[in-house]
């Protein structure tokens, strides 16, 4: 998701060449989390697609969002 104040063409001019992490989103990896959270919980299989425009570079922000999840899956005490 893009930053609230923030429009798609200015993201990408921002964000180029889209090789790190421009904007660190913690809340939103947060909100992700927790939605994802019950899921896991039953085992199922979850998958959070990401954009260049999510924090700068998609495969940077999506390795920090699957740590969040797991952090916030371990500490809700739900099996693995």
């Amino acid at each position: 998701m893009l930053c609230p104040n923030r429009g798609y063409a200015d993201a990408r001019m921002l964000y180029q060449p889209l090789n790190r992490l421009c904007e660190p989103d913690p809340t939103g990896r947060a909100e992700i989390a927790e939605f994802v959270s019950p899921a896991l919980a039953k085992s199922r299989e979850v998958y959070v697609i990401a954009n260049n425009k999510a924090e700068g570079c998609a495969p940077s922000a999506t390795e920090w969002k699957s740590r969040d999840c797991l952090i916030i899956h371990a500490a809700s005490g739900f099996p693995s």
